[in-house]
């Protein structure tokens, strides 16, 4: 099983914290924990930003695919903040720290709906 984008999409819609240094939103779900950096937002253009979301999950998965476990990835994502959609351009899985090869994540775009991560990434301006 591997964590779908849908699950990601829901990601900080209920709740989130602050931690460390940096602003970062967690949220807890089932799976394990997502973690949103702010400090990953890139802005592309007045309409396009782009950020990494983390989940270090719970217990460790086996992408069917390739059969490798892992237990922690790193979402790249692309905000389109005119349209409110949002999508996995790539993801970087881990196990126990060091880099694994997964199945790459799809890639078609989602609507953002009520993503707080959605919502801090457009909230950024081009100066």
């Amino acid at each position: 099983m591997r964590p779908t984008f849908l699950a990601a999409a829901a990601l900080f819609v209920a709740q989130n914290a602050l931690a460390a240094e940096n602003v970062v939103l967690r949220y807890e779900s089932p799976e394990g924990l997502w973690d949103f950096d702010m400090a990953s937002v890139v802005i592309v253009n007045d309409s396009v930003r782009k950020s990494q979301i983390s989940l270090k999950l719970k217990r460790p998965l086996q992408d069917q695919p390739t059969g490798t476990v892992y237990d922690r990835v790193v979402f790249h994502y692309e905000h389109d903040c005119k349209a409110n959609r949002m999508r996995v351009v790539d993801s970087l899985s881990y196990l126990r720290g060091e880099p694994v090869k997964t199945s790459r994540a799809n890639d078609d775009w989602h609507p953002a709906a009520d993503s707080t991560a959605q919502q801090h990434a457009c909230a950024l301006v081009m100066k």
